[in-house]
């Protein structure tokens, strides 16, 4: 019990002024703000622009043996589409030629009598996909039959099957896009993209903090004053999770502003899970920085076990629901996953504060068990700890 009440013991006036040692080294030091400050910036502008999982300017080869009217209409509407590039052929062959040396994805076949098939209702039109991509196949098909989907509402090709008394009257499907409904993948991505910023930015600067002092041969000094191992540890936890904080602000203004990521949810849950999980990442770079006592193995670690998992195992790029399912659980595992979750509620969807609340409590359970880690390797006093001597 001695022992633990010398580890939890506070006095105010002493944490104010280790606080303001810290401060003050980090205002010294301007390497401390670029990586809190410039790095996220750099990494959401250069992820924000570099990810994106929608491809446009797909080059596409619209192979038609007929000028008629409902010909011309799909024809039309491949070419002024966003996505597809379409581009006019009247000879399969050099088509074939094309999509054998990849110059074109998606090979669009409208036969001859196309016309008089609209007319009897059985009209076809032929798909050809260059295969060897699949997940990009798949979403050039997707395109492809969004355009011939919105070339249906064109008068010129949709009055005859209206009319045609041997065609079944057509059934049409109306859909929309809840929460995304731009269908912009950087909606989708940005929220990921906090995430992992906060994550090394914050356990980045951590790892420093502790392996600093060990180095320096300051922390000997430290522990022989009378300040508490709590204070020390509040000490620099603050500065570290303040600057990681203040990044993810300066990141959340410029999603919302250059890349126009709606917000929908609550601001209270948003600045929770943004304080909260900044707290866990520089509790986690805290307890490496103590583990290991070297700068440079410190942000090593710090760096693997930060931006690794939550690149991976987040759900950052992908659902986590696509992967095996002892993957999955291993996502679950880590605080990001949650953090994440929250994050796209409150920039897409809203609501469901429930979900909110208790990955909230997730993050801050995360936050308390690295604290309490690395609060109890500080508890060990300078005789216990070995610091580095010089090679000399």
């Amino acid at each position: 019990m001695s022992e633990l009440h010398g580890l939890l013991r506070f006095r105010f006036a002493r944490f104010r002024a280790l606080l303001v040692k810290e401060c003050r080294l980090i205002l010294r030091d301007p390497s401390y703000l670029v990586i809190g400050l410039g790095l996220p910036l750099l990494m959401l502008f250069l992820y924000g622009f570099g990810i994106s999982m929608d491809i446009r300017n797909v080059p596409a080869d619209i192979v038609f043996e007929e000028s008629t009217p409902a010909a011309l209409a799909v024809a039309r509407r491949f070419e002024a589409n966003a996505y597809l590039s379409g581009i006019r052929s009247e000879s399969p062959r050099k088509t074939e030629a094309r999509s054998s040396k990849r110059e074109t994805e998606a090979v669009v076949r409208i036969d001859s009598g196309f016309a008089r098939s609209v007319e009897k209702g059985d009209a076809a039109i032929g798909l050809t996909l260059y295969g060897v991509d699949s997940n990009t196949a798949q979403m050039v098909r997707s395109y492809a039959e969004g355009v011939l989907g919105t070339a249906l509402a064109d008068p010129r090709l949709a009055s005859p099957l209206r009319d045609s008394s041997s065609a079944e009257t057509p059934v049409q499907l109306t859909s929309r896009l809840w929460f995304n409904e731009a269908a912009n993948s950087t909606w989708y991505l940005v929220p990921g993209i906090l995430i992992i910023v906060t994550s090394v930015s914050a356990s980045f600067l951590g790892s420093l903090v502790i392996a600093r002092e060990c180095e320096r041969r300051t922390l000997h000094a430290l522990f022989a004053t009378p300040a508490s191992s709590l204070e020390i540890l509040l000490s620099k936890l603050i500065p570290c999770a303040g600057i990681a904080l203040l990044g993810f602000f300066l990141c959340l203004f410029m999603a919302i502003g250059l890349f126009e990521v709606p917000l929908r949810g609550s601001i209270f849950w948003l600045l929770a899970t943004a304080f909260l999980y900044s707290t866990a990442a520089a509790a986690l770079g805290l307890f490496i920085s103590a583990k290991v006592k070297s700068q440079f193995l410190a942000t090593e670690i710090s760096i693997m076990a930060s931006f690794l998992p939550t690149m991976m195992l987040l759900g950052f790029l992908f659902d986590l629901r696509s992967v095996p399912e002892w993957i999955e659980w291993i996502g679950r595992l880590f605080p990001p996953s949650y953090a994440l979750q929250s994050l796209k509620i409150c920039f897409l969807s809203g609501g469901n504060e429930s979900e909110l609340a208790m990955n909230a409590l997730v993050v801050a359970l995360s936050a308390v068990l690295f604290l309490m880690l690395t609060l109890k390797l500080l508890g060990k006093r300078p005789a216990k700890i070995e610091l580095k001597e010089d090679a000399s």
